[in-house]
Order: C-alpha cells, then sequence, then structure tokens
C-alpha cells in the first residue's frame, strides 16, 4: 500500500507539470570506457539490447533476452523460481561484473562464487542490456575476469505519462507493471515502475513470487556544462521454491521436498556531474547494494557422487563505494580520464547443517579496497583510434594493477572496422571461499585472467545489412576450487577457452529486420575436469515482420549443441542439445493501447538445460498494455 500511495503522489505532482519539454532522464551511464565521451566508448566492442528489442520480445525471464546474444551461455535450473546464471565465452558465471543502473550487485558470500543470480530481476522492469567482452579490470576493478553485464532499468522521460501492463499465461502465471514519471519542479524530473509477477506451476517444485520498484529522480533542462545529477533506487523481494542445485531436479532427485529461498535486494547509485572547465567534465558518483537471503535446503541424497546434508543458511551482504572520476579533452586528438574509488564490502553467513546432529557453519568479513585508476584515448588520423587503460587496485593483504588497450580502425574503401583488444583481469576470492567455517582458506590468492579479441564489422548492401565477426581467446589461472582430500578451498587449476562469433543483420525493407548468429567455443581446464554448461556450438536467429501499420510479428529461435552437467544422482552426463522457438503478436488498438499473443516454446520441445530438472513445454501468454 504504501508503495502504491507513493505512486499516486508521483502521480499528482507530475500531472501538475505538463507545459514542458520532454528531456530525458538521468541514468548512471556504462560505457566500458573512464573517459566519458560517446566519440572514445563508440569505439569500445560491446553488444546491446535496446527497448525496441526487449519490448519485441515481451521475454517472460530476463535470460530468455540473453539466450540470442553470441558468446553468453544462459542455465536455468528448470523454471522461473530455480537459480539461473550466465557465462561469457567459457567463463564461470563469477567472472562477470553485474551492475544494475551502473551499480555493482554480484554477491560474494554465495556458493558460486559470487555469480548473479538473474531470477532476482524481472524482464518488465528492463529498458536496456549492455554487454562487454573481455577481461575489464582495468576500468571496473575486481570481478570482472570474463566480461561486464548492465542493465538499465525503465525510465521515461520528463513529461507526464503512465502506463500499465496486465499479462496472464497458462499455469497460472500472471504479472503486471505500473509505470509513471514526469517533473516534480521545474529542474527535477521523476520516473516510478512497480511489477509484481508470480511464474508458472509447469514444473514440479517449482514457484516464483516477486515484487519490484525502480525510481529515478534527476535534473532535467540543465546546460550541458552541468551540473547535472541524477539518482537511481532499485528493490527487489522474491520467494521461490526448486529443487536443489545439482540434486537432479525433477527428473531424478531422491529426496522429493523442495528448497525454499527468499531474499530481498536493494541498490541505490547516485552522480553528479559539473564541468570546472571547458575541457574539463567531472563526475563524482556512488552505490549501495544490499542483498540478504535466507535458504532452506533439504539436502541432497547420495548417488554416483557424495550427497549433501540439509543445510538452512541466513547470508547478508553490503558493498558501498564511491568513485571520482574526470575527463580532460586536452586537444583534438587526445582525452584522458583520471580518478580513485574507494569501496567497502560486508558480508555474513550464519548457517546450520544437519549432518544428524546440528553444526553450525558461519563467517563476518568486512572488506576495505580503493583504486586509482587513467585512461587515454588519442585519434590516429582520420580513421584510427587507441584506448589505453590501467587501474591499480588495494585490498590490504591483496593489490592487483590491471592493464587495457584497444586499437581500432576504419577502411574507408571497404567500410570495414577492425579493432584489437588484449586486456588482463583479476578476481579477489570470495568471502565464502574465504571464510566460511568448514571450507574457508584466508590464503587464497586472486584469480587472474588474459583475454585477446579481433573484431571486424561490415555494413553490406549500403547499410541494409551488417556483418559483425569475433575471435577471442581467454586465459584463466589460480582458478579457486574445492580440494575434497583438503577440504577446503584452494588455487589449482587454469582454463582456456577460445572461439568465434558471428552476427548478422539484415533489413531488406522498412517492414523486416532480421538477426542471426552463430558462435563457437572450446574450452578447457588444465586438470581434465568438463566444464559445465559450455556447448562448442550454439546460435540464434530473430524475425520482426511488420505486415501492417499497427501489426509486429515476432520470431526469435536459439538452438545449442551437447554440453556437459552434473547431478549428484548421475554425476557429469552429456546433455543432448536443443533448439527453442518463441514468437509474439502484437496488434496497436490505437495510440494509446496495444495487445500481444506470445508463445513460448512453440514446437514443445523436451529437454533440460541442467541435469534432471525439466524445463517448461509450449506455454501461452497475454498482455495488455495501456499509456496516458
Amino acid at each position: 500500500m504504501a508503495l502504491l500511495a507513493f505512486a499516486c503522489l508521483v502521480g499528482n505532482q507530475v500531472m501538475a507539470q505538463t507545459d514542458t519539454s520532454a528531456e530525458p532522464l538521468p541514468e548512471l551511464v556504462v560505457t566500458g570506457t573512464i573517459i566519458d565521451d560517446q566519440d572514445v566508448f563508440e569505439n569500445v566492442p560491446r553488444t546491446f539490447l535496446s527497448a525496441e528489442d526487449i519490448a519485441a520480445q515481451h521475454p517472460a525471464t530476463v535470460v530468455d533476452l540473453l539466450r540470442s546474444i553470441p558468446g553468453v551461455d544462459v542455465t536455468q535450473q528448470g523454471g522461473e523460481g530455480g537459480i539461473t546464471y550466465v557465462s561469457m565465452r567459457g567463463g564461470d558465471p563469477n567472472f562477470t561484473v553485474v551492475m544494475i543502473d551502473g551499480v555493482k550487485v554480484d554477491d560474494p558470500t554465495n556458493t558460486r562464487g559470487g555469480g548473479f543470480d538473474f531470477s532476482g530481476l524481472d524482464p518488465l522492469m528492463v529498458e536496456r542490456v549492455d554487454v562487454y567482452f573481455g577481461s575489464y579490470s582495468a576500468v571496473y576493478g575486481s570481478d570482472a575476469l570474463g566480461g561486464a553485464i548492465n542493465i538499465t532499468t525503465r525510465r521515461a522521460d520528463d513529461t507526464f505519462s503512465g502506463s500499465a501492463t496486465l499479462e496472464v499465461g497458462t499455469s497460472q502465471s500472471r504479472a503486471g507493471i505500473l509505470g509513471l514519471s514526469g517533473r516534480l519542479s521545474d529542474s527535477v524530473g521523476a520516473s516510478l515502475s512497480l511489477v509484481s509477477r508470480e511464474g508458472s506451476d509447469a514444473i514440479e517444485g517449482d514457484s516464483l513470487e516477486r515484487q519490484q520498484l525502480a525510481l529515478t529522480l534527476g535534473s532535467v533542462g540543465v546546460p550541458e556544462t552541468g551540473p547535472d545529477w541524477g539518482i537511481n533506487i532499485f528493490v527487489s523481494s522474491a520467494d521461490t521454491t526448486a529443487f536443489p542445485i545439482a540434486s537432479g531436479g525433477d527428473k531424478l532427485a531422491v529426496i522429493r521436498a523442495v528448497e525454499q529461498r527468499d531474499f530481498d535486494q536493494s541498490v541505490v547509485g547516485g552522480r553528479v556531474e559539473w564541468s570546472p572547465a571547458a575541457n574539463w567534465r567531472a563526475e563524482l558518483s556512488g552505490g549501495l547494494t544490499s542483498y540478504e537471503e535466507l535458504n532452506d535446503s533439504p539436502g541432497i541424497a547420495p548417488g554416483v557422487l557424495s550427497g549433501i546434508p540439509p543445510i538452512r543458511t541466513d547470508s547478508q551482504y553490503e558493498r558501498a563505494n564511491v568513485r571520482f572520476s574526470n575527463t580532460l579533452a586536452l586537444s583534438d586528438p587526445l582525452v584522458i580520464g583520471f580518478g580513485a574509488e574507494l569501496a567497502r564490502e560486508d558480508g555474513e553467513i550464519d548457517s546450520l547443517i544437519d549432518f544428524g546432529f546440528p553444526l553450525p557453519a558461519e563467517f563476518s568479513l568486512t572488506r576495505d579496497m580503493w583504486a586509482l585508476f587513467g585512461e587515454v584515448a588519442v585519434e590516429m588520423g582520420d580513421n584510427a583510434s587507441l584506448i589505453a587503460s590501467l587501474r591499480h587496485d588495494d585490498a590490504g593483504a591483496i593489490s592487483s594493477t590491471n592493464g587495457r588497450i584497444t586499437a581500432a580502425v576504419d577502411f574507408d574503401r571497404s567500410n570495414t572496422t577492425a579493432s584489437f583488444t588484449y586486456a588482463e583481469g583479476f578476481k579477489l576470492p570470495s568471502m565464502f571461499a574465504l571464510g566460511h567455517s568448514l571450507t574457508g582458506n584466508p590464503d587464497l590468492n586472486p584469480e587472474r585472467s588474459e583475454s585477446f579479441s579481433i573484431n571486424l564489422d561490415q555494413p553490406l548492401a549500403g547499410d541494409r545489412a551488417a556483418l559483425s565477426l569475433s575471435v577471442y581467446h581467454n586465459e584463466y589461472r589460480q582458478l579457486v576450487d574445492f580440494d575434497p582430500e583438503l577440504f577446503r578451498n584452494v588455487n589449482r587449476s587454469s582454463a582456456r577457452a577460445k572461439g568465434v562469433d558471428v552476427a548478422i543483420r539484415v533489413e531488406p525493407g522498412e517492414s523486416l529486420r532480421l538477426n542471426g548468429s552463430i558462435g563457437y567455443l572450446n574450452a578447457d581446464i588444465s586438470d581434465g575436469t568438463k566444464l559445465d554448461h559450455r556447448p562448442e556450438w550454439k546460435g540464434a536467429v530473430s524475425l520482426a515482420w511488420t505486415p501492417a501499420e499497427d501489426w509486429l510479428i515476432a520470431v526469435h529461435g536459439k538452438i545449442n549443441g551437447d554440453f556437459y552437467s552434473l547431478a549428484i544422482p548421475a554425476g557429469v552426463v552429456l546433455l543432448d542439445g536443443y533448439s527453442r522457438v518463441d514468437t509474439s503478436v502484437h496488434w496497436a488498438l490505437s495510440e494509446r493501447f496495444e495487445l500481444k499473443l506470445l508463445i513460448d516454446n512453440v514446437f514443445d520441445n523436451d529437454f533440460e538445460e541442467v541435469a534432471g530438472f525439466s524445463t517448461a513445454g509450449r506455454q501461452a501468454r497475454f498482455a495488455i498494455s495501456g499509456r496516458l
């Protein structure tokens, strides 16, 4: 009720401000660079999904968006209530920095070494997704061994607007979003979104109830020299059930009780920008992430591998940071960026393990970190550019200096753009790996990475088509692993991942758009362990067709090759590859109302993304959207 009351208050305020011109509301921009300059970060290779891409697909989960991106492997543990994570170009899930509105949200207290669980994020809340591949510690510090993903939450312009979407589906699924935006005063704008979702009951043991809020406040209509400020707030609460990870799911689990997870997350980010001089742009930004989870697992019966006893865990994590960065345009060809960052992490776990007798296991850690960073971007003639970044991070007993360099060339005659990137990365040991009272090892070293990539972009047919090619090689060292003989975490292995990603875009006319991709990955680990959920081949295709002015028909297809997966009842097994097709039909009844019919898994394919966990068959959803 408090949220709805606040929504009404914002609505009343903005309705009084309808005579102002539209200005975009501010956001914490994640660009893959330190320098805040459009011309600079346009030379950084990246993949993004726009608001139009997301609206056309209208997915049931956020990871349904990520499945189509070449180089990204998605693992969804059964249905919407199961843990869901991604790996990038062969790296572990915890090798990717995940940000919401520019604020880090990875949780180093979890058993996945900090890997972000995407089941806590609703697709109706997402405005844009930006994906950066390769080591990015020179820009984002620890954890960016394999890449970075930034999720931008929904926002609107500063003129008064209201919108709502209601969605109902088979298997009892339903969701809704309410959005309001407008000006609170002549110089301050606001945008508010409220989302609620109840997942389907198509899979045994799987359930999801989730509520989320996103609020943006910021200056509008200010001169380019500033000051310009913005605040983003994201709050999420969810209750889920699913069979425990590695249990064998609904098909293989011997213990039929399910794991219950209740978690709450809040993310607050803010920034202020100003220009002390004509060629100098300064920014002060900061963020606060808070995550709490109560997990009650029934345990896993022994099978081919040893079982896991019942565990009840209460975990809490907070991260706060403040960052000061500067961009100086020294001359037409030369721009530099520099700054500093301070951060503090607090994590604790209280758990009770049932070995036939209760055994407590816990830890509480605080970690302070500081960093200095710099970047140089230089234009070398009319067709070449160079971006070099360097960052030093210090976390007390552990410090690391990492670099990144990207050289890009435009070839006038062919319109081809080519770039080469070399980058280094590091990851501090997770708090769980360091401090857990049974398996923790305070002497762990940071994991490290080196990445190389060559990227080619070629427009075709007068910009009506485009071809992108990326060849990459990533190496990871001092990987943290659990040693069953020592019964503790150790640094002992290395891994290598190399591959090729190809993407093509074709727009033969204004009414038709086609995107396709194919990727090849060769990944291995030095001790011979089979890497989970890394298919050698994967591909995707999407079609958006507008047969008439008020209609849109979209089709999205994905195909994965064979891959390995682990389940305690069966051990490491090779799962068959699979394909899936989703489709949607959009009908604009008027300028204010739209109907959508969405069918997931059109051909009702039966496959597993995790050994023993069923995936939902064909599901239909119906949505109606309206706006003021």
